[in-house]
Order: C-alpha cells, then structure tokens, then sequence
C-alpha cells in the first residue's frame, strides 16, 4: 500500500527535476524545439494537470491491485472498509480540477494590465507620455513605446511584452488602437 503512494510521490518529484533541468539546456538548443518543450513544461507540470495524474494513478492501481492479491485471502472487515475508503480518496483525486495551470493564468493576467493602462492613459489625454514604469503584479517587465506619439495617430505598438518572461517565449503586443496581439517571435523568424 505504501508504495501506491510513495511511487506517484517519486514520479512529481523526478518531473520538477526535470523541469528545473531544462530551463538550464536553453543555450544549447535552438528555439524551434526549446520553447514548445517550455511551455509544456508550464502547462503540464503541475499536480492538477492529466499528466501528472495519470501516471500516479497507474502506479497507485498497480499497487492496490498487487496488495490486494497479496493479502486478499485474509481480509477482515476492517481492511474491507480501508479499501473503500482508499478508492474514495483515489477517485476524488482523480476528480478534473477546476483550476487552471499559473502559466495560463499569468498570461490573462498580462493581458488584462496592458488593456487596463492602454485604458487609463487613452482617457487622460490625447498625447501618450513620454516616459512611464511599467511593472505589473508579478513582476516582469513591460516595453513601452509611446514616447511623443499621439493617440489619433496611425497604428503603432503601445506596449510589449520583454523576452522570455511568458513560457514558450509568448508576447502579448498592445497597439495604439487597443488591441492585443499574442505571438511568438521565435515562430516568425522561422518563416
């Protein structure tokens, strides 16, 4: 029974291991394969994503199915309830989890500021400023390129985001007229 656990245990643990691993291979290959690798590092490397789950679920029914063949014959009524109450708790775990992944949840918030300061500055004047500081709540850090321009003037880009702050190296892009673009710069240079 104790191995149900400490398997899937070993499993998250190898992973991160591995994600911290990769971060460090980036000046070793190129980006086409690095940044797909990253972002579903991001997305996936989680304790509430299909990918963590299923593997611990498959080592958790193995040893639940071994214990149970092992130790079957005697089985008494108080071990009949353990059981019931470990399956209880393994389908509980295996539930679909109503959260999403941080990475995912850091790039609607990217995002949502941009729009919320393209909002601010449009509604104060016809002129953008010259110079602002931009960090947002989590940190990472923000171009802006509306010094001297105006807000009726062509199309131009307000805001972007820096390099690889986003998994998989995503920007979000801000233009003068509001909307948002999201891109990866490394797909484009591919082309």
């Amino acid at each position: 029974m104790s191995g149900s656990i400490l398997l899937p245990s070993c499993w998250g643990l190898l992973l991160s291991f591995l994600n911290t691993f990769w971060y460090k291979t980036y000046s070793f290959l190129p980006d086409c394969i690095y940044f797909p690798v990253e972002e579903f590092f991001a997305f996936n490397i989680h304790n509430n994503t299909m990918f963590m789950k299923l593997p611990m679920a498959f080592l958790f029914v193995v040893f639940f199915i071994w214990a149970l063949v092992e130790n079957g014959r005697n089985i008494k009524f108080f071990d009949f309830l353990m059981i019931i109450f470990v399956l209880i708790f393994f389908i509980f775990l295996m539930m679909p989890c109503l959260c999403r992944p941080m990475e995912y949840v850091r790039r609607k918030n990217c995002a949502a500021v941009m729009h919320s300061m393209y909002q601010t500055m449009s509604s104060y004047a016809e002129n953008f400023p010259d110079r602002i500081e931009l960090e947002p709540h989590d940190g990472h850090k923000i171009h802006y390129f509306g010094e001297g321009k105006n807000i009726n003037d062509s199309k131009f880009i307000l805001f972007e985001d820096a390099d690889r702050v986003h998994a998989g190296n995503l920007k979000h892009r801000m233009y003068s007229d509001g909307t948002v673009e999201h891109f990866y710069p490394w797909k484009k240079e591919k082309k």
